[in-house]
């Protein structure tokens, strides 16, 4: 599995390059990052 979040730099670009093709704040991106990966732990 990869773990994005451990490559700064690539995580750092797909966060950008998502919220420019979605047109949404970098920060949403993030966060909806990392609230994915704590739900996914649940189920």
């Amino acid at each position: 599995m990869m773990h994005l979040h451990e490559n700064t730099e690539l995580f750092r670009d797909a966060v950008l390059a998502t919220a420019q093709q979605f047109g949404f704040q970098e920060i949403f991106i993030e966060k909806d990052y990392w609230v994915h990966r704590s739900v996914r732990n649940y189920f």
